[in-house]
């Protein structure tokens, strides 16, 4: 799916993306980096979490 998402946005001219990734989600993690995303910041207590605590979130980015 995230590959055909930045197909779409290369067809709509964009030039970077910007997801942002619950630190906890290894598996979404694994699969940025795999396609070549790198981080580039961090937002803290961004996610609500168990037990009224908050999660970071990892911003990364991919230039097109």
């Amino acid at each position: 799916m995230v590959q055909r998402l930045l197909k779409i946005a290369r067809q709509h001219g964009a030039e970077t993306v910007f997801p942002e990734v619950r630190i906890g989600n290894r598996a979404a993690l694994r699969r940025y980096e795999k396609l070549c995303f790198v981080q580039i910041g961090r937002r803290r207590n961004y996610y609500p979490a168990a037990d009224n605590k908050r999660e970071e979130a990892l911003v990364m980015s991919l230039e097109l």
